[in-house]
C-alpha cells in the first residue's frame, strides 16, 4: 500500500522482531517512492481498471517532452491488486484529459523492474494489460505522448523596392534665331558730273604759280574751312559736280 499512495515506509522506534529481509524491502520501497512522490499526487486519476479489486492512483500532471540534458518527469500511475490471487487487468489512460496529444508516441515503463509495457491506442486512449500477483503494486511511468509544437513558418522578408529616380526632363533649348544682320545702308554715290575741264586743286594751284593758263580757268584755293576764289571772275558754262 505504500507504493500505491506514495508513502515512504520506515521502521519505528518500537519496531522489533522483524524479518531480516524487511530492512531491504523498506529501503527499496523508499527509493522507488522517491522517484514519483515529488511530482505530486493527483486526486483525479483519469485512469480506470476493469476490476474492482485493482486500484489505480496518479502522480504528476501532464507528460512532457524531455529536453536535452534534462529528465522528463512524465506521468506515474500506481496499480495495486488488493486481492489474494493473481489478477490480469486492463488499465485505460484517458489521453485527452491527461493532455496527451500524440498517444501513439508515448512510452510506458514499469520502473520497479525497468521494463517497457506494451499498450494499444483504442479510440484515442492508451490501454495496457497488466498481470499483478496477490497484494502486488506496479508503478508505471508514462513519458512523451505530447506532439512537438509546430514551428510557425517565418515569412520571407519582403524585398523593398527602391524607388527609381524620376529623370528630370531636360529643358529643350529654344532655338535662337540667328541675329538678323542689320544692313548697313550703303551710301548712294552721287554721280559725279564730268566737267568740261577736270579741276585738280593741287594741279590748278601749281599752274597758278608756274604758268599762265591759256584758257580761262577758275583757280580755287583751300583756306582751311572754306574754298576761296583766286582767279578773276569769269563767266563760263560750268557743270558743278561733287569733288571728293
Amino acid at each position: 500500500m505504500a507504493l500505491l499512495y506514495g508513502v515512504r515506509p520506515r521502521r519505528g522506534p518500537n519496531g522489533a522482531g522483524w524479518d531480516p529481509a524487511a530492512d531491504q524491502a523498506i529501503s527499496d520501497t523508499t527509493h522507488l517512492v522517491g522517484r514519483y512522490w515529488a511530482v505530486g499526487w493527483q486526486p483525479l486519476t483519469y485512469a480506470r481498471t476493469d476490476g474492482n479489486d485493482v486500484w489505480a492512483e496518479r502522480f504528476g500532471r501532464v507528460a512532457t517532452i524531455s529536453q536535452p540534458g534534462e529528465a522528463a518527469p512524465g506521468l506515474f500511475f500506481t496499480v495495486h491488486n488488493r486481492s489474494d490471487i493473481t489478477r490480469t487487468a486492463a488499465i485505460t489512460l484517458e489521453t485527452a484529459r491527461l493532455g496527451l496529444t500524440d498517444p501513439a508516441s508515448a512510452v510506458l515503463t514499469d520502473i520497479a523492474i525497468t521494463q517497457t509495457v506494451p499498450f494499444d491506442v483504442v479510440n484515442g486512449d492508451i490501454v495496457a494489460h497488466l498481470t499483478l500477483g496477490p497484494r502486488q503494486t506496479r508503478v508505471l511511468q508514462l513519458s512523451g505522448g505530447v506532439a512537438a509544437p509546430t514551428a510557425t513558418p517565418t515569412p520571407p522578408p519582403t524585398s523593398t523596392v527602391t524607388p527609381t529616380a524620376t529623370a528630370t526632363p531636360t529643358k529643350t533649348a529654344t532655338p535662337t534665331s540667328p541675329p538678323m544682320a542689320t544692313a548697313t545702308p550703303t551710301r548712294t554715290s552721287i554721280p559725279t558730273a564730268t566737267p568740261l575741264h577736270q579741276l585738280h586743286l593741287p594741279l590748278i594751284l601749281d599752274r597758278a604759280t608756274t604758268a599762265t593758263p591759256s584758257l580761262p580757268v577758275i583757280i580755287l584755293t583751300d583756306r582751311g574751312e572754306e574754298m576761296a576764289l583766286l582767279s578773276a571772275p569769269v563767266t563760263l558754262p560750268l557743270i558743278v559736280g561733287h569733288v571728293a
